[in-house]
């Protein structure tokens, strides 16, 4: 096999086409954004017709999960199911490696963005799961405000001020095991005669600050337990910054403004903002530059010349009173470049200056909370800014650039700048939920020349606690079609002795790039050499019934799993599979207990384990349950699972589950959060050499987050004969915990 590696990266020539597997990553998606502690269910399918052996998948560049062929020769296709759980936010890179029967192997590799969980009222639980994102609460009552701490929200509790029960609607009522009526068992009760909440063991807690008023030092304010219940001492205006670090100490301010207040959040002072409920820059005293349509806000001076944009004559161009307030008139110009016309005032030709053009692109926004509307200034600081949105959600964080700038980017119109010149780029966001707007913060960057047009990104800062946005763009010069890292052009699509063959152009330079990096649905599997303009894919064509979209992009760097600059991807070119002959129907029947492991949250005596989340796979087709959620007197609820019984899959995964949603105290809104079986069956297309793999995952969940394995089993049938019908079949793992029993049906395709 010839193989040339250049620093770390094989490119595979295509005379080794054939001896490869193909390895798709369906789930996350390449440039997903993940919140930090979230589940996230890796998904991925290999194919090859010697067989698969083994997959693996890899977290930056640690072995996190392998699976193993438990037949000698091998699989195809190969599932590959696992649970990732990132806990710090960053960039990570999935690899998904798999081995075929001849010792071979591929990858293909995604890029996913871990963010911190956003929570808009700071009360420590996520607007994901919070039932009030709005109002700060507790998680004992789903992130409401609960006055008397008793684990119903106040909107919910017909006596909010008194620690009572949910069966009595919030309100106290004495028993012969809890004679002050707070909920608290006597038993349990450090003040049995006194009603209190549950975190200070049942004793008052005036200010709700979790420390027992007995212990709290300031019971009159609310303050925290490493200090007896007090406010922290030294900032006497509550803003976070002490008072010896604090600009403003008797002033509520930011961090951007050292403690000071800033009202429209620019990261100037309002006591030295022109613009105060405005956002603006520093050069213009807080206010902001003109906007293309030509309005100004007051007090602008863009130029710096003493005349304010709004009566200024050339607002953009520094003059003098004796020349009312423009340049004086200029002489000859230079020629413009060959091929525009070139329009500038006299003050861009310095002699040590080239003027040259340069393009802005926006790419993508991705923002980290859920938001209905969000809009942005954006521009290159002095020469272009402008207001743009406000953007529709398109939900999972992503908005609707494409429509509103067309064609999914945004290009600054070609400006005149210089060589040698350093450009500012700018980005300010909002958002609104409801009525509220929350500043998303401020992203600055500096860039100087060669503006080549590679893939640019950046996070903002300064915006309202938890709240940001993050941009790619590109910067080229002269245009973004003309510059180093332009787009590449997918013109061809072929077979060639049976193999799949691309072709493509490309405008740019070889001596400045690495090579080219081929995608297939997102997911990166093949890197081939700079001067190349075709490709054979290293893969059979498309199994029967699947589907592909092949991309290309151009690279840069010592990795093309981490290039250093890369382009954007190019148009899309679909290759389809055959229609498959045959089609696996699986139905998932039942689940079968037998001695259950201990719940840490639940009475062991019980025999009960939940509640319980999940997976059922056929090949590379899959579906997911989960059923976990907290009811309002803060109860970890949903579905759960009993010693030696035997379910129904659809049952208890499905209708059961939504039952549980529908649970008055759970609240309906709680439906948005539980992800119930849709469906028991699986139908899968079936070549006619291809296995049958069905898997079943079954976890249980406890908070915060914390959660093991009950079952991961599976089974591979061989490719089954003609007129075969199927069979039952009786799925097990090592751990003993499960049983699954499926239902396989084999049926035309057309059924």
């Amino acid at each position: 096999m010839a193989v040339v590696a250049m620093a770390g990266y094989a490119f595979l020539s295509p005379a080794d086409a054939a001896s490869n597997p193909l390895v798709l990553i369906n789930s996350p998606l390449n440039r997903d954004q993940i919140e930090s502690g979230q589940r996230v269910i890796v998904q991925a399918v290999a194919r090859d017709d010697s067989g698969v052996t083994r997959v693996e998948l890899w977290v930056n560049g640690q072995l996190y999960d392998t699976e193993s062929s438990s037949l000698p020769g091998g699989i195809s296709p190969f599932p590959l199911i696992a649970t990732w759980q990132p806990q710090t936010a960053g960039s990570y890179t999935l690899i998904v490696r798999a081995f075929n029967n001849a010792g071979n192997r591929t990858q293909a590799s995604i890029d996913v963005n871990v963010i911190e969980p956003n929570d808009l009222d700071e009360d420590g639980m996520t607007d994901e799961v919070d039932i009030c994102p709005d109002q700060a609460g507790t998680p004992a009552a789903n992130g409401c405000p609960d006055s008397d701490s008793d684990g119903i929200a106040d909107l919910e509790d017909a006596c909010p001020d008194e620690t009572g029960l949910a069966e009595t609607g919030g309100c106290p009522s004495a028993t012969d095991g809890d004679r002050d009526g707070d909920g608290t068992p006597d038993e349990n009760d450090a003040c049995p005669d006194e009603r209190g909440p549950r975190p200070t063991e049942g004793c008052p807690d005036a200010d709700s600050d979790g420390v027992a008023d007995l212990e709290d030092t300031c019971p009159a304010e609310s303050g925290w337990d490493g200090h007896d219940g007090c406010p922290t001492p030294g900032d006497r205006d509550g803003d976070g910054f002490l008072d010896v670090d604090d600009m403003c100490p008797d002033d509520y301010g930011v961090e951007a403004t050292w403690g000071c207040p800033d009202a429209d959040s620019d990261g100037i002072r309002d006591s030295e903002d022109l613009c105060p409920f405005e956002p603006g820059l520093p050069e213009n005293r807080g206010c902001a530059v003109m906007h293309s349509d030509g309005s100004v806000l007051p007090g602008s001076d863009s130029d710096d010349d003493g005349a304010p944009d709004d009566v200024d004559p050339c607002p953009l161009e520094a003059g003098t009173p004796e020349d009312g307030y423009c340049p004086p008139a200029a002489g000859d110009e230079p020629p413009a470049p060959e091929g525009r016309v070139l329009e500038l005032p006299e003050y861009f030709f310095r002699d040590f200056q080239i003027p040259v053009w340069l393009e802005v692109q926006a790419l993508e926004l991705e923002v980290s909370g859920d938001y209905h509307t969000v809009e942005c200034y954006a521009g290159v600081i002095g020469r272009f800014y402008d207001r743009y949105g406000p953007f529709d959600s398109l939900g999972e964080r992503r908005w609707n650039i494409a429509e509103y700038l067309g064609e999914g980017t945004y290009g600054v119109p070609p400006i005149p700048t210089y060589l040698n010149e350093t450009i500012s780029v700018d980005v300010q966001c909002n958002a609104n939920v409801g009525s509220s707007p929350i500043n998303l913060g401020r992203f600055v960057a500096e860039h100087a020349s060669p503006w080549d047009g590679h893939i640019m990104s950046g996070e903002s800062a300064f915006g309202d606690d938890g709240h940001s946005f993050q941009v790619k763009y590109r910067l080229c010069s002269p245009s973004c079609d003309e510059s180093v890292f332009s787009t590449p052009y997918i013109h061809t699509l072929y077979n060639w002795a049976g193999d799949p063959n691309i072709a493509w152009a490309w405008n740019g330079d070889d001596e400045q790039i690495r090579g080219f990096k081929i995608y297939i649905n997102g997911s990166f599997v093949l890197g081939v050499g700079k001067e190349d303009r075709a490709a054979a894919l290293p893969f059979t064509l498309p199994a029967c019934g699947e589907h592909w979209d092949i991309q290309i992009s151009v690279w840069d760097g010592a990795d093309a799993r981490a290039p250093e600059r890369e382009s954007p991807l190019s148009n899309v070119v679909t290759k389809e599979g055959d229609p498959c002959p045959r089609m696996a129907r699986v139905t998932f029947e039942t689940i079968n207990t037998y001695d259950l492991p201990d719940d840490t949250e639940m009475d062991s005596s019980l025999g009960m384990v939940g509640p319980v989340f999940g997976s059922l796979i056929v090949n590379d087709e899959y579906e997911l349950f989960e059923t976990s959620f907290r009811n309002l007197i803060g109860d970890n609820d949903g579905v759960f699972i009993w010693d030696d019984h035997s379910y129904s899959v659809s049952g208890r995964l499905s209708s059961h589950c939504q039952a549980r949603v529908e649970d008055a105290l759970s609240g309906a809104s709680w439906r948005d959060v539980v992800r119930c079986l849709e469906t028991n069956i699986i139908e899968v297309p079936l070549a006619p050499d291809e296995t049958l793999t069905i898997r079943g995952f079954i976890a249980e969940t406890d908070p915060p987050g914390a959660w093991y394995v009950l079952f991961d089993g599976s089974i591979t049938l061989p490719p089954p004969p003609e007129g075969a019908a199927g069979g039952e079949y009786t799925i097990t793992d090592s751990r003993g915990f499960l049983d699954l029993i499926v239902r396989v049906e084999i049926l035309p395709s057309d059924h």
